[in-house]
């Protein structure tokens, strides 16, 4: 049997595809193979006390996330709106300037000269020159994230959307794993295998490919990858355009606190806060229950705390002593009671500075995307829109343009 489309993946990007080209054609014959014994990748829920309390991927963004919110109405997904904002913990200082540090730095941004340098390169000498010793430091707590710090300035600066990270905006909360059932709904449960880790790819001809897993192989005319860039560059080994893609860590601990630290935590806590140090972000899930996403922390933070990750009490006072440094509490005043974590080595990607006869980011992503006849690469990875869903859904879209024109 030879299929029409096999694709490697059952995160948002490989689920999203195959739901659209069946859309596109039922007829087709599609495969979905998935390594892991569930669907969804990085975005899931899981019930932690009573709340329902995502993994990995969040919350969309109503004015910038188009395509999930347009998969959301189509599916029948039930949605619900709401403002995101934020507060800045007393103990940073100096005070946070995020948006005048970073419109400085889009202002001074000299593409000819700028281009080949990092987003770390480019903006620790502007900072510190302009706003004072520290300010790049300073300008990396306040923004809650440190995952553009190795990326190439100019995806920085033009296409990360910083603007979220400094500015209130609506959201939109929803199940994802209401949004996976329906769509492995869409797809069939008969066009999909778990647990089926693919091992290697052989091209047999332009219109032909075999797929190896570690249970069997198959055959089919085209070929779509929707996996992380670790998993990619094992796959396509000899594709030295994914040397310039790379991924990152990323950890969120969710944490219940005990009844006497609810009204202390409520009146430090009662919205999003970044602090200093590895945590970076605390976010309230339910304050009267006392759930909070106690860390939101990507590479050397998620690096330092991923040895407390295990739910013992050692880890949950060590943890508690760093939310009352953060937080300015007195000492010995908070205790969880219970936490869970969901770690990702390969939690986002970022680009490093584009390399080789390449202009500009779309057209590395339109080639990174096409890596031979019949074969395309999908994902938030190979987005302008790196680390959100959104990209990964408006990468197969750009794929099946390609379909739909031939």
């Amino acid at each position: 049997m030879i299929y029409d489309t096999i694709i490697i993946g059952g995160g948002m990007a490989g689920l999203y595809y195959a739901y659209k080209i069946r859309k596109m054609n039922p007829r087709h014959n599609i495969l979905l193979l998935e390594g892991n014994d569930h669907l969804g990748g990085r975005a899931g829920n899981v019930q932690f006390h009573g709340e329902s309390i995502p993994i990995g991927a969040g919350i969309g963004r109503k004015k910038k996330d188009i395509l999930l919110m347009e998969l959301l109405k189509e599916l029948n997904v039930p949605f619900h709106e709401f403002m995101v904002n934020s507060q800045y913990a007393d103990t940073i200082h100096p005070s946070c300037r995020v948006k005048e540090m970073f419109l400085f730095l889009k202002r001074e941004y000299n593409d000819s000269t700028d281009r080949s340098k990092t987003f770390h390169q480019y903006a620790k000498p502007k900072l510190n020159l302009e706003f004072g010793r520290d300010a790049y430091e300073n300008f990396i707590i306040c923004a809650g994230y440190t995952d553009y710090e190795n990326e190439c300035c100019t995806d920085t600066l033009l296409h990360y959307g910083f603007d979220d990270n400094y500015s209130d905006w609506a959201g939109y909360g929803f199940s994802w794993n209401s949004l996976i059932a329906a769509l492995s709904k869409e797809i069939g449960s008969q066009n999909i295998r778990l647990s089926s880790n693919v091992s290697k790819i052989n091209k047999i001809s332009d219109d032909q490919y075999e797929i190896v897993s570690h249970r069997e192989s198959f055959l089919t005319k085209k070929v779509v990858i929707a996996t992380t860039i670790d998993s990619l560059k094992k796959l396509l080994p000899n594709k030295s355009i994914y040397n310039q893609i790379k991924g990152q860590h990323f950890l969120r601990m969710y944490g219940k606190f005990s009844p006497s630290s609810i009204e202390i935590m409520k009146e430090k806590c009662s919205k999003t806060t970044v602090v200093p140090g590895p945590i970076h972000k605390i976010i309230p899930m339910n304050v009267d229950k006392g759930i909070y996403m106690i860390v939101y922390t990507d590479n050397k933070g998620a690096k330092t705390l991923e040895k407390y990750i295990e739910n013992t009490v050692e880890n949950r006072d060590v943890l508690c002593q760093l939310l009352e440094i953060a937080l300015d509490i007195p000492e010995n005043k908070l205790e969880l009671v219970d936490m869970v974590d969901f770690y990702w080595d390969t939690g986002t990607h970022y680009y490093s500075p584009i390399k080789g006869e390449y202009n500009n980011r779309k057209e590395f992503i339109l080639d990174a995307q096409r890596p031979y006849k019949n074969m395309y690469v999908v994902g938030e990875l190979i987005s302008l829109k790196q680390g959100w869903v959104e990209g990964a859904l408006e990468s197969v879209e750009s794929v099946l343009r390609d379909l739909e024109e031939n």
